[in-house]
């Protein structure tokens, strides 16, 4: 598919998700002064920001794909997020099946690795939506 093309299916799908319009607009905005008010709740403690910018994120990522955001404290949204963590890392500990496909078969059979793992996290984060 050429670029040209690519950018132009990109820009429908991006507009008929909302971007560019107010509603899109509105929806972040709220999200920030979500954010702004859970850092302030720190009272300057050291905190690990992806505890407070990852629950933003996916917010804004469910208010374009469910229509609604998810309170900072809903056990739904929190199961999410740990998902799409362990998503990431198991991801990461499964990349040398690239380089070395056939140890997989080695790893399966003496029960090694987190084999099948990211395939059921995966699974679950699917039927989550």
């Amino acid at each position: 598919m050429p670029w040209k093309e690519q950018r132009r299916f990109s820009l429908h799908m991006l507009r008929d998700l909302g971007f560019g319009k107010t509603r899109m607009e509105e929806h972040i905005k709220e999200e920030i002064l979500e954010l702004l008010e859970r850092i302030s709740d720190q009272e300057g403690k050291p905190v690990k920001h992806a505890y407070i910018l990852a629950p933003s994120m996916s917010n804004n990522i469910a208010s374009l794909v469910f229509g609604k955001r998810l309170k900072f404290d809903d056990p739904q949204r929190e199961r999410l997020d740990h998902l799409v963590r362990e998503v990431g890392r198991l991801a990461g500990s499964v990349s040398w099946q690239l380089f070395f496909p056939w140890l997989r078969a080695v790893m399966s059979t003496f029960n090694i690795g987190n084999n099948g793992t990211l395939f059921r996290v995966m699974h679950e984060v699917k039927n989550y939506c």
